[in-house]
């Protein structure tokens, strides 16, 4: 029985590295460097405005009490006597530099002088009220309730709107840039689809030879079978490169495949790999589902994913066996492709379904498992992979089924 594997959870595709672990080190800086980069602006700003809410509070505590000693060490004499009038002729004369809104005076609790030059004499965030207390029997008290110069406040104000400015100049900056970004990056995908297009049509010519010379083989045997499956999947690869540039930049997959179909179409690449493999390794299939339902897809791109599947296990596996099942619910179907190859650590395996991650392969490229996840995932379905280091790799396709 082939052990059981902890899952492994589905991955993001990320470009091309030769050093695996390196490259998503270096992903993830770029990632907190981008959101740094972004958040810096925001959080100088709100420590900039808190620093100048703090500046105006201080300045207020700071005048307010310097002015409550002040006003008490020049009047010491009045207040030792209770001389009210004295005090009041005192408060008569401040200045408007002083920026004060109300005063009043007590002595004994009983007012005797009231003074304002605004309408509103309650505390608010930029004033603030200071008492100077009586330190003699004559018990007078005065309260003057101080606010910040108007030109402090505009500072601050003016401040601010710099800083709302700048924010905004680096939001419509960032937008830009992310405009840009997204530009370039269609402008490359088209480049390649392009590409692809070309690729597609010069690769006819070839494979039209190839067929013709495959037509003259009298024999029908099992080589020539073989020969000429291959000739149809490269056509159909071919026509599918095509299919996609002219459905960029959206392509929807609608057409189903019944599920017998699928267990042909997987016979069918088993067969054509039992031809290809040495006589070290046997690739055995499991016992086929007959059902009427059917799953989402199209017969080239359900040959591709399991085509690159077994390639993968074909080439992991030296010497031993390569298991294809089926496993079909209510509601899915699951395509397990089992080989008793080497297995991969532990550390390699969450990183294996990325664009460009290859590994144990001298000639791989990376692409075969992203385009099985990217392609499995687009027809609403789940890939697995689950592998241990001399225990060999299991991947699982799972399907939705589409109707009952």
């Amino acid at each position: 029985m082939h052990p059981t594997y902890k899952p492994v959870g589905n991955l993001a595709s990320l470009g091309r590295e030769i050093n695996i672990q390196q490259m998503e080190q270096t992903r993830e800086r770029l990632t907190f460097l981008s959101i740094l980069n972004r958040a810096m602006p925001i959080v100088i700003t709100l420590i900039s405005s808190v620093g100048c809410i703090v500046f105006l509070k201080f300045y207020l505590f700071t005048t307010a009490k310097q002015f409550a000693s002040d006003f008490q060490s020049q009047n010491l004499s009045a207040f030792a006597s209770g001389d009210s009038f004295q005090i009041a002729n005192q408060l008569n004369s401040l200045s408007s530099s002083v920026h004060w809104v109300c005063i009043s005076a007590s002595k004994n609790s009983l007012e005797f002088y009231h003074r304002r030059n605004q309408t509103n004499c309650d505390e608010s965030f930029l004033r603030a009220a200071i008492e100077v207390p009586a330190n003699t029997a004559s018990a007078i008290k005065v309260r003057l309730l101080l606010t910040t110069p108007e030109v402090l406040q505009w500072a601050c104000l003016g401040f601010a709107g710099l800083q709302i400015l700048l924010l905004w100049t680096l939001f419509i900056g960032s937008r830009k840039s992310a405009l840009r970004e997204e530009r370039f990056r269609t402008g490359e995908k088209l480049v390649l689809y392009q590409f692809a297009e070309q690729v597609a049509h010069d690769i006819r010519g070839p494979l039209s030879a190839l067929r013709a010379a495959v037509s003259t083989i009298n024999s029908n045997d099992e080589q020539k079978l073989i020969l000429e499956a291959a000739a149809t999947r490269i056509s159909g690869i071919a026509d599918d490169m095509l299919m996609k540039k002219r459905s960029w930049p959206t392509r929807d997959f609608r057409e189903t495949v019944p599920i017998r179909d699928l267990a042909s179409i997987i016979q069918a690449l088993v067969d054509e790999r039992r031809g290809e493999v040495t006589d070290a390794v046997t690739i055995r299939l499991g016992k086929s589902p007959s059902s009427d339902f059917s799953i989402l897809g199209t017969r080239l791109a359900l040959q591709r994913i399991f085509s690159n599947i077994l390639d993968n296990s074909i080439q992991a596996t030296a010497s031993g066996e390569i298991l294809v099942g089926f496993e079909l619910t209510s509601t899915s179907v699951s395509i397990s492709v089992i080989d008793s190859g080497p297995g991969i650590s532990s550390e390699i395996v969450p990183l294996l379904f990325k664009r460009g991650a290859t590994f144990g392969k001298k000639k791989g490229n990376g692409l075969g498992l992203s385009y099985v996840k990217e392609t499995v995932e687009s027809l609403m379905g789940n890939v697995e992979l689950f592998s241990e280091l001399g225990r060999g790799t299991h991947v699982r396709c799972t399907f939705q089924i589409t109707d009952h």
